[in-house]
């Protein structure tokens, strides 16, 4: 993959509009109150949710959107509309219906002007009461805002000094939304068994303790580290023993065929709206990493190390013909793929996920792969895992040395994993191929296909 072909899809991940899959409802405003700021607009746009006005805050406040789920969900990101001009960092802050704060996110500068998407570390869950979302602001900063009538319950709060750590959510009413979103997401599926990789013990730490990263995209210098730091772009990577840690990756990272390397760790990596892999594809080490967004988790053509790491929640836009997928491969060897949380729970009306572990042999054959002692999470797939034999693929009748040992599969709701079934196109007999040990979360046996 040339870098000229991948930075026009990765730059889509800077205008997310993020992955709604339980819209929320916005309860309308009960008050009216004086409008947020006096000062002149100095920008109108088109947003699907209605007219954007961008206005300059005349003093420092914090302003949220009042909103409520239509049931049990979890927050699992801030979507944030950056009007042209705003080059600060703001702070997000979810509050609960009780006026705690539950959860916040750096918002940090960047060129693009629009939505952006912000994940959180770990994913807050949320009930059906009216629930908060703000951000603060300082004088002179613009923002954006929807005076269109329905759009919401806007709230507002005037500080006294400097934008900082606040102990008091907005109260202050006003009949418009301010363009702060929530990013709802209704569980598929029971939350993975504390045995395997969860929300407790992958991705990166608090975000809001990281430091900003103002490194390169490109990264050419051997031996690289970037530990601790909230990286706000994508990332290829073109030389060896490049170490990522404790940090937050919002955008996708390609390691090319070019020698380069990446070992990652304790990190979470948010490929956004990227058309493509969150991580790939080649020489990658990844250890206690979570893997959101984009339309596949992880992709690999060889060298691939992956284990205690959660791949799940991909991204699927609305009424696309997507087909996502967790680990996947088209083809390559030397894989090892164990002790993850595997889940592939993206759709949408024309699309979806083909599978949690997907093994294509497209492009060449597959060899030397090892999917060991995994957890299967149930979702919208058609089958939790791929095997990699299929006589209609190029290649589908020369995979060698598939190991497919003691992975554990949840039944879900419909009993079978997915939407046919655990496991298919596992080969039968062939050199080296084994499938052995694997069993229902309840430890009965589950057979290939």
């Amino acid at each position: 993959m040339s870098p000229s072909h991948l930075r026009p899809l990765a730059a889509a991940v800077r205008a997310a509009l993020g992955l709604v899959l339980a819209a929320p409802v916005l309860v309308a405003a009960t008050a009216d109150a004086s409008p947020v700021s006096t000062s002149r607009a100095v920008e109108r746009a088109d947003e699907r949710a209605g007219a954007v006005t961008v206005k300059e805050a005349g003093r420092d406040r914090e302003r949220g959107l009042r909103f409520r789920p239509s049931g049990a969900s979890q927050v699992t990101a801030v979507r944030y509309y950056r009007a042209a001009g705003d080059t600060v960092r703001h702070v997000a802050r979810l509050w609960g219906p009780d006026g705690r704060e539950l959860a916040r996110v750096s918002l940090l500068p960047v060129r693009k002007i629009g939505w952006q998407k912000v994940s959180l570390g770990q994913p807050v869950s949320v009930s059906a009461k009216p629930h908060l979302l703000s951000f603060g602001s300082p004088a002179g900063v613009p923002f954006a805002v929807d005076r269109t009538p329905g759009t919401g319950s806007g709230r507002y709060r005037i500080l006294g000094g400097a934008i900082g750590p606040i102990s008091q959510r907005p109260a202050r009413e006003i009949k418009a939304a301010f363009h702060v979103r929530p990013v709802l997401a209704t569980p598929t599926s029971t939350a993975p068994p504390t045995a395997f990789p969860n929300a407790a013990n992958t991705g990166a730490p608090d975000t809001a303790r990281l430091a900003a990263y103002n490194g390169p995209v490109e990264i050419t210098k051997p031996g690289t580290v970037i530990d601790g730091k909230l990286v706000p772009t994508y990332l290829m990577i073109e030389a060896p023993g490049v170490v990522i840690k404790n940090s937050y990756v919002e955008g996708n990272i390609v390691i090319g065929d070019g020698g380069g390397s990446l070992t990652i760790s304790d990190s979470t990596v948010d490929g956004g709206t990227y058309d493509g892999s969150a991580v790939g594809q080649y020489n990658i080490t990844m250890r206690r990493v979570e893997v959101i967004g984009a339309r596949q988790s992880v992709s690999c053509n060889e060298n691939c190390d992956i284990q205690d790491s959660w791949l799940h929640a991909q991204y699927m836009p609305a009424g696309s013909d997507w087909h996502g997928d967790g680990f996947t491969s088209n083809g390559g060897h030397d894989m090892l793929v164990r002790h993850n949380t595997l889940a592939c729970d993206s759709q949408s009306d024309n699309g979806g996920c083909s599978s949690a572990m997907a093994l294509f042999a497209d492009f060449d054959p597959l060899s030397r792969v090892t999917v060991d002692g995994n957890f299967f999470s149930a979702g919208p797939a058609a089958y939790c895992l791929y095997g990699g034999y299929d006589p209609q693929k190029p290649y589908g009748t020369q995979s060698t040395y598939m190991v497919i040992t003691n992975n554990v599969f949840e039944r879900g709701a419909n009993r079978k994993c997915a939407s046919f079934g655990p496991v298919t196109a596992v080969a039968e007999g062939g050199e080296g191929n084994v499938f052995s040990g694997n069993v229902w979360e309840d430890g009965k046996k589950v057979r290939g296909y």
